[in-house]
């Protein structure tokens, strides 16, 4: 399970780059979440 979370991070990642508004719209209270996410993947 954490193989796949790691890699649903990592996609998640990917597609933030090019729509940082619309992902921060859409998951305001998660944005911190997902970015320290992001940040221990790498």
């Amino acid at each position: 399970h954490i193989e796949i979370l790691r890699q649903r991070v990592e996609d998640s990642c990917r597609e933030i780059r090019p729509i940082p508004g619309i992902f921060k719209k859409v998951f305001r209270q998660s944005m911190m979440i997902h970015v320290e996410a992001c940040i221990q993947v790498r």
